[in-house]
């Protein structure tokens, strides 16, 4: 072994080496990957070799190409693409820009990648030795002919002001979609945007964290609706606002002001009586949302808007009480699965006339175990197969149902998988001829790392 790293670092050497011949860089490649990766960062290597190497699907040794600064212009800047880092770093970067004062002889993917990581070693203050794009070539991108370039130029963090107010009056949506998103876009372009005849960039606008409240009024007046529902959603929208909106003939608008945390107690009263589902569904999404509010929901809503309270942990007792009279068993049935019913809300519900109802009280894990007996001699064997799958079900209550000569199978199997279930009616019920008891106690004592004395027998 040590013989093979003494030859392969004499290899290394080689490829390294700016003495090296082409023919033997190429025989070296030739002999491994790691030798490969080495010539492809080698600047003595031939022009031919290093066109080769780029059909190489390695992604380092087409980073080493991207970096060295004896692979053919052309290639670098599609390799760029792909390693932005590794062609900034590259000698010859700064040739390539001065070459190319508008971008336009640049790949636009090449020049998209660029951007995008000059940005992010930008925003992440990643320390670099020099500035990779200028003020000036940001400039002369501005005006490149793909879209796509224009809206990264944007993005850039030190595009300038004057920039942003030329970009503002492009051609394309997309680009003054980026200009109203900008950070640092000032109010009087925001101003001007908001009148752009694309509603998604007055979307933009009205998003927008230094958009002042007059501009946010205009907008809520705006004829289309995603517009008028991000005024409702901006933190600094004043309640009279929120007010008007409230009463919009758009549902996803009244939804935001419902969810708006400034919107006042007496709006949300309005929204109770709403007569779209969405909007009582943000209503219950409301932090801290009255009980009086909660309570008339809970009455005269769509079913779905009482089962969601009904499955709320944070429900109070009071309406909880109140669901448990639901005419719909189903919303019963949530009350009783439900962590923050009352032990008296249980034992009602446990004699409900849906076995359902009395299906979910023994599967509760908050059921009390005077209930669960009660529960474990019910005609319907659905309700006695919950509690035998209850955590809570005490051992001698699993041991007296296991014991019922007349039990249904489906309740035993059930049985045979509760881990409270005592050793010796699990190494009884292995021996079943009915594989799912037997399986269920085989995998139990398994679990509880016991050996079923049985097991030689089978």
């Amino acid at each position: 072994m040590n013989k093979k790293y003494s030859e392969f670092k004499i290899f290394a050497q080689e490829a390294e080496s700016e003495n090296t011949s082409g023919e033997r860089l190429k025989e070296l490649a030739a002999l491994s990957l790691d030798l490969a990766r080495l010539v492809a960062s080698n600047p003595a290597t031939p022009l031919k070799l290093l066109q080769e190497l780029t059909k190489r699907r390695d992604s380092t040794i087409r980073e080493n190409l991207t970096g060295n600064f004896n692979t053919p212009i052309n290639i670098l800047l599609k390799l760029g693409k792909d390693y932005p880092a590794a062609l900034f770093n590259n000698p010859i970067w700064y040739l390539i820009r001065l070459d190319n004062p508008t971008g336009s002889k640049i790949p636009s993917d090449t020049l998209i990648s660029l951007l995008e990581y000059d940005s992010k070693i930008i925003f992440e203050k990643i320390e670099q030795d020099s500035i990779f794009i200028t003020a000036s070539w940001l400039k002369n991108l501005a005006s490149h002919s793909s879209y796509r370039v224009r809206c990264c130029v944007v993005s850039h963090p030190n595009t300038p002001v004057d920039i942003l107010e030329k970009l503002s009056l492009d051609v394309d949506a997309s680009v003054r979609c980026c200009v109203a998103s900008h950070p640092n876009t000032p109010v009087d372009i925001l101003e001007k945007l908001s009148l752009d005849i694309d509603a998604s960039v007055r979307c933009r606008v009205a998003s927008h964290s230094n958009t002042p409240v007059d501009i946010l009024e205009k907008l809520s007046l705006d004829i289309d609706a995603s517009v008028r529902c991000r005024v409702a959603s901006h933190s600094n929208t004043p309640v009279d606002i929120l007010e008007k909106l409230s009463l919009d003939i758009d549902a996803s608008v009244r939804c935001r002001v419902a969810s708006h945390p400034n919107t006042p107690v007496y709006l949300l009263e309005r929204f109770v009586t709403d007569n779209h589902y969405s909007v009582l569904e943000s209503l219950l999404k409301v932090y801290n949302l009255p009980v009086y509010l909660l309570e008339k929901l809970a009455s005269n809503t769509p079913f779905g808007i009482r089962a969601s309270i009904a499955d709320n942990p944070n429900t109070p007792v009071c309406i909880l009480e109140q669901l448990a009279k639901d005419n719909e068993f189903y919303i019963r049935a949530i009350v009783s699965k439900n962590s923050n019913s009352p032990v008296y809300l249980l034992e009602k519900l446990a004699f409900d006339i849906e076995a359902h109802v009395r299906c979910a009280i023994a599967s509760n894990p908050n059921t009390p175990i005077y209930i669960l007996e009660q529960l474990a001699k019910n005609h319907m064997y659905e309700v006695r197969q919950k509690v035998a799958g209850n955590i809570n079900t005490p051992t001698d209550l699993l041991e007296k149902m296991a014991k019922n000569v007349f039990e249904k199978w489906m309740v035993l199997k059930v049985i045979a998988k509760n881990p409270n279930t005592p050793i010796e009616i699990l190494q009884e019920m292995a021996k079943d001829r009915r594989k799912s008891i037997s399986n269920n106690a085989i995998k139990n004592l398994h679990s509880q790392q016991i050996n079923p004395t049985y097991h030689n027998k089978l």
